[in-house]
């Protein structure tokens, strides 16, 4: 059996996670997080 994505804190699906985009200069940071319970999941950088 496969592992399901999951929150590291309160174990919540992978579809209560949320997306933040956030501009910091020349790049576009994307922090993930955990609607349930709030944890940071990750955070993602891309150039503009």
């Amino acid at each position: 059996m496969k592992n399901k994505p999951s929150c590291f804190k309160c174990e919540a699906d992978v579809t209560s996670f949320s997306f933040i985009d956030y501009p910091v200069s020349d790049k576009l940071l994307t922090i993930v997080f955990c609607k349930e319970c709030g944890a940071v999941q990750g955070i993602v950088t891309k150039e503009k």
